[in-house]
């Protein structure tokens, strides 16, 4: 890593600052260019782990996005722009918070282009939900309401069959508020994508996914749920039904990997609201 750092430093004329915290899958790196002293990330990943990164932020161009400035695969590495502080930590009310990454989704959703090879299609990511559960329910959820992994079953193979390349977009896949960063020009933009080629509905699920905690507070979970679907399809202009299925999705395999990696109490969470949704539907 130091050698590394040094060539990187080298070839794109830059002074590493400090070693940034929360980093899971690689070591990022707040620096300055050396030319203008302009504010730069450097994020350099596990190998072969950033090829889909670079080629969404390469498409995405900055539309609802970091702006990326420079990639190298031999690291592997990507210079992006500094943002600022994230959407999380605001005072702003979570409905605020969804319009915001929802202004940026939609953004980035307009930006036009054919389909990229480096990035998983709208049909595979629901059928990783799918062998998903298939997996791992019995290892983690035995105990569980049959119920739950069969809904989720049903819902990746007709979210699978929706496919349609011709009508998909590029999908951060997971945006939520730690994922959103002020823009210096203004608003928010998005980092650390898993970047797919899909329906925008996938990017939805995932923030009917996040606040796990308010809907639980809910007098009537299955209730709130549909009103937060309803509030997202209105915003966005997606199908109520596509944002419902993927929402379902991304709470019963959010429930398995919490389980899988010791999280108990997340697991808890998601499972209990994916109990309470069965047999609903907007």
């Amino acid at each position: 890593m130091p050698a590394t750092l040094r060539r990187l430093s080298q070839a794109w004329q830059l002074e590493l600052v400090k070693q940034l915290e929360g980093g899971t899958e690689g070591i990022v790196f707040s620096a300055v260019s050396e030319a203008d002293r302009s504010p730069l990330v450097l994020k350099v990943g596990l190998p072969d782990s950033l090829s889909a990164e670079h080629a969404f932020l390469k498409a995405a161009q900055g539309r609802g996005v970091a702006n990326l400035l420079q990639y190298d695969a031999q690291a592997p590495a990507l210079l992006l722009e500094q943002l600022g502080d994230k959407l999380h930590d605001t005072s702003l009310t979570s409905t605020q918070q969804r319009e915001i990454l929802c202004d940026a989704l939609i953004e980035l959703w307009r930006q036009p282009l054919d389909q990229l090879d480096e990035l998983m299609t709208g049909a595979q990511r629901a059928r990783w939900h799918s062998d998903f559960v298939s997996e791992n329910w019995d290892k983690y959820a035995a105990d569980q309401n049959p119920d739950v992994g069969r809904q989720a079953l049903e819902y990746a193979e007709l979210c699978e069959a929706r496919f349609d390349a011709s009508d998909s977009v590029l999908v951060h896949g997971d945006a939520h508020p730690w994922n959103a960063l002020v823009c210096p020009s203004g608003g928010y933009s998005l980092v650390d994508p898993d970047g797919v080629w899909g329906e925008p509905a996938i990017d939805l699920g995932v923030l009917m996914r996040e606040w796990a905690d308010e809907l639980l507070a809910a007098e009537d979970v299955a209730q709130a749920a549909l009103t937060r679907c309803a509030e997202l399809a209105n915003y966005s202009g997606v199908s109520a039904l596509a944002v419902w299925q993927w929402g379902y999705l991304e709470h019963t395999s959010t429930a398995l990997v919490c389980a899988q990696i010791g999280q108990t109490t997340w697991a808890e969470q998601h499972m209990s609201i994916a109990t309470a949704l069965v047999g609903y539907s907007p």
